[in-house]
Formats: C-alpha cells, sequence, structure tokens
C-alpha cells in the first residue's frame, strides 16, 4: 500500500510530529510526502513563480476553479469583494496545482492521499483530482477539543460537517441513553469544557438593559465553513442580525462577539465592518483574542443563542441553550436546534424558549460524535479503527 501526504498545512500534526505517518509505516505502508514547490504562511502562497503556457480560464480539466479559491479570495482582499487580478492569480495557481495533481498521481499511483481541512484550495484540488482518479482520501482536521482530532477515510471532505454529520439523525431516532451511555456522556460533555482548544478567558463585565438576552458568537471572516457551508457571509449573516435586533428583538439584549483568532491580527474585518455600521442600542460588541469574554459564561447567560454556522452553537447545545442556526452547521437539522428561514415565526420561539430544547437528543447525537473522534496521541481503540478503514 502506498499513501501520498499533502497535508501541507501542518494544522494537525507538525512535520516533527506525526503520530499518524509514524503509524502508517509500522504497518509497512509506503509514505511519502509530495508537495509542488515551496508552500508560505498558512498554506495559501505558492512561494515558486508559477508558469502556465495556456490562457487562464474559469473551467478546466472538469473542474469549476473559482469554486475552489473562495477562501483565497476573501482573504487576500480582507472581506467580501475581489479584483480581477487577484482572482486570476489564484485561478492560475488552481489550474498550476490541478496539472501538478494530475502528474503526480500518474507517478506514484498511490492508493491514498493525505490532506487536511478539504474546502481550501490547495487541499481541495488534491482531493477533488484523486477523487476524479478513484484514489481514496484522508482527511484530517482539528477538533474544538483540545487532544481530538477528525479523520475520514472515505469522502475526502472535511469531516466533522460532511461525514458523520450528514448520516447521524438516523442514529438519533433509532437510539435512547441507557444509564451506562448516560453517565459516559455527561463525562465527556465535562471533559468538553475543560479541554477546549482555544477557550477565552475574560471576565464577563456588562451592563444589559433588558431581561432577556440573545448571545451571538461570530467566526473569522474567511472561515471555508461560512464560504461553503452556510448561505451567508459574515455580513449577510449580521445584516440580519442587526435587522432582527431593530424589529422582532427590539426589546432583548443582543450581544455580539467576534471570533478571537481573527482579532489576534489584522484585519479583524468582522469587528472593523462592525464598528462602521449604526448599530441598535440593545446591540453590544465584544471585541479581543483569548483574554476577551468568556465564551461559554455568556452562553450561560442568554436565553438564545444564534449562530451562522459556529461550533459555539453547539457548546451552547451542550449548556442547554436553545440554538438558531442560519448556516448549515455540522449539527444542525438533528432535532435540538431551530433553522433558521425567512417567515420563521419568532413569536412562538420568543414565548417558549425552553419548549424547544430537545436535550435527550443533544447527548445521543453526542454521544456518538464524541466516540467517532481520535485520539491525537493514538491509542490501540484509533489504531484498531484504522486498521479497519485500510483493511490491514
Amino acid at each position: 500500500m502506498k499513501i501520498l501526504f499533502c497535508d501541507w498545512h501542518g494544522w494537525v500534526f507538525p512535520k516533527n510530529n506525526h503520530p499518524l505517518k509514524k503509524y502508517f509505516k509500522e504497518l509497512g505502508i509506503e509514505c511519502i510526502d509530495v508537495k509542488p514547490c515551496e508552500i508560505g504562511h498558512s498554506s495559501r502562497q505558492l512561494i515558486e513563480p508559477i508558469l502556465i503556457d495556456r490562457p487562464i480560464v474559469t473551467r478546466y480539466r472538469g473542474f469549476n476553479i473559482d469554486n475552489f479559491i473562495k477562501v483565497e479570495n476573501v482573504f487576500e482582499t480582507g472581506w467580501y469583494y475581489s479584483t480581477p487580478e487577484i482572482q486570476d492569480k489564484y485561478r492560475k495557481w488552481a489550474m498550476y496545482l490541478i496539472d501538478w495533481a494530475f502528474n503526480t498521481y500518474k507517478k506514484h499511483q498511490p492508493d491514498y492521499i493525505v490532506i487536511e481541512g478539504g474546502l481550501t484550495y490547495l487541499s481541495r484540488v488534491m482531493g477533488e483530482v484523486a477523487r476524479e482518479l478513484g484514489i481514496k482520501v484522508i482527511a484530517l482536521e482539528n477538533s474544538f477539543i483540545k487532544d481530538k482530532f477528525f479523520i475520514d477515510f472515505n469522502t475526502g471532505y472535511i469531516v466533522n460537517r460532511h461525514l458523520f454529520a450528514r448520516c447521524s439523525q438516523d442514529w438519533i431516532d433509532t437510539r435512547y441513553l441507557t444509564k451506562e451511555k448516560n453517565e459516559l456522556v455527561e463525562q465527556y460533555i465535562k471533559d468538553v469544557f475543560s479541554n477546549l482548544n482555544q477557550p477565552t478567558t475574560g471576565i464577563v463585565d456588562i451592563k444589559l438593559k433588558y431581561n432577556k438576552t440573545i448571545f451571538v458568537p461570530l467566526q473569522y471572516f474567511a472561515d471555508q465553513v461560512t464560504l461553503y457551508d452556510s448561505k451567508y457571509n459574515n455580513e449577510q449573516f449580521l445584516t440580519k442580525i442587526i435587522d432582527l435586533a431593530k424589529t422582532e428583538f427590539s426589546d432583548w439584549n443582543i450581544i455580539l462577539k467576534c471570533h478571537p483568532r481573527e482579532e489576534r491580527n489584522p484585519p479583524k474585518s468582522t469587528g472593523n465592518w462592525l464598528e462602521k455600521q449604526k448599530l441598535p442600542k440593545n446591540i453590544t460588541l465584544i471585541r479581543g483574542a483569548g483574554g476577551s469574554a468568556n465564551t461559554q459564561e455568556l452562553i450561560k447567560m442568554a436565553d438564545l443563542v444564534m449562530v451562522n454556522t459556529s461550533q459555539a452553537g453547539l457548546e451552547a447545545c451542550l449548556l442547554k441553550k436553545l440554538v438558531v442556526v442560519f448556516g448549515d452547521a455540522f449539527y444542525s437539522k438533528k432535532g435540538f436546534t431551530i433553522e433558521y428561514k425567512e417567515n420563521l415565526d419568532w413569536s412562538l420561539i420568543k414565548n417558549n424558549t425552553e419548549y424547544f430544547i430537545n436535550y435527550e437528543a443533544v447527548k445521543i447525537w453526542f454521544y456518538y460524535f464524541y466516540r467517532w473522534l481520535y485520539n491525537k496521541e493514538l491509542q490501540e481503540v484509533d489504531k484498531q479503527r484504522m486498521r479497519r478503514e485500510l483493511n490491514i
């Protein structure tokens, strides 16, 4: 068996400490690192000059190029617009990568490739060309739990949204929690909040005018989740939230919290955009990185949580809060969230928040979701699952 490693991001495992690759080699698998050229920060930048001897196009070798490059366009401009020059640059890079992927796979004839994420253009190109050729894809991604990660041996997509998420409704409908399972999932939930991957630690000190509160945790403006898994980018989502603050929820407090990762370094686009808007007086904006107001405390003080696709919505579900999801979160459409639509009856939700909370369904889903994660420090149970997936 031969596996090509194309996980250039280094998000899940750093190059000098890659337990997955190490274990595969122990199994006698031939592991080969391949790379198209030198790759820059966050794998968005191909360092060497990219030369192609054909016109730049939007459709190439069976692929819609512009669907590969959404994140890169947004990241480079700092908001939701682009320029012909930026678009052509990434189109050219994507064309180069498609050619390189076809040639590399032809040369090495791998059984599998390994990618991280799955939707940003570098990993997306590698995954899509592999699937076109019938090569299997192993996709890795960090989870919101510090010592756990996602791994999918089948789809080649970011796995927390596109594999378990899509097939888990039937798991909830056909199961209940035995006493033993209930005790386990209660412990899993405790473990989650003691081992969050990127916790915020600041004190919550906010003066609120009204009795009821909505908390809205925001996402990184260039997050591939919002750009691929939601009808709404941050600007579109926030425009709807601001409109709701003026109308349906004019007598509720609404707390917006910028994503700590985005607030760490410029351009800090979401917070800057919000500060340019004429926000209703019932909206409170929280900015700042790791020392900003603690997200879990803000969830606890809220009567309702609204998210685009944020995983903080799952944390809110685990804290027994009703969550309205505007995008397509990996935990939505499972019977314990409200899915946003234009004609949603907000009066019913406002007056019956407790009625819509289905904590039993949350726990059933999370029980299986948690067990489906892998340990970053591979345990025997993880290795056994991998051997089964690889038919070894």
